[in-house]
């Protein structure tokens, strides 16, 4: 996160959001340096947000997925919002001048969704922690027309969107999505597991 707010000027939310943690974004110029930046912006709400996985596509937008705690992520178009538990799977895309939000997703059930760990088991967290030391477990990609396609994990026996019939296997499930390009619609999500993590 930018340590102030002027180093968030020219990107879509200039103000942090709240909360202990923002999703913070800046695109600099090829030469790399501080003075070719082009925008840099906070992404989040009133809770927190923590970033997976970024990729740019060939316009130049960037896709970011992550997960965020707010209630009020900021969600575009509004109908967007589809999360019910304490963590969720959050998705959005930026314009390549990060000035505007093209499309913004909140996917998840009412488990843990977006993250590799349960946090309400304590003291010790799950089982698939210890293979990848740490919780942030969620990719982004697009394919030729660029559709997006996350890889996640959740806890939720009552995902959205499972289009296939598949059923939540017990523990914690891999979960797998196909969004359109401007992240307005789900065309098909899965789950992908046994019985147990």
């Amino acid at each position: 996160v930018p340590s102030h707010d002027n180093d968030a000027i020219g990107g879509y939310q200039e103000v942090f959001g709240g909360g202990d943690i923002d999703i913070a974004i800046t695109r600099f110029g090829p030469n790399g340096g501080t003075n070719s930046k082009i925008f840099s912006t906070y992404f989040g709400g009133s809770g927190d947000e923590f970033p997976h996985s970024i990729i740019v596509d060939p316009a130049g937008n960037p896709i970011i997925l992550g997960r965020t705690t707010s209630n009020n992520f900021p969600v575009f178009p509004f109908s967007n919002t589809r999360g019910g538990g304490n963590t969720d799977i959050a998705v959005f895309k930026l314009s390549a001048d990060g000035k505007s939000l093209i499309g913004s997703m909140v996917i998840g059930g009412t488990g843990v969704d977006g993250a590799n760990i349960d946090p309400s088991i304590t003291p010790s967290p799950k089982s698939l922690l210890y293979n990848y030391g740490d919780n942030a477990r969620s990719e982004v990609i697009i394919d030729a027309a660029n559709n997006v396609y996350i890889a996640s994990s959740t806890s939720s026996n009552n995902f959205p969107f499972i289009t296939n019939g598949t059923s939540f296997g017990g523990g914690q499930d891999g979960i797998v999505l196909k969004l359109t390009p401007n992240l307005t619609n789900v065309v098909y999500a899965t789950y992908l597991g046994g019985n147990d993590d």
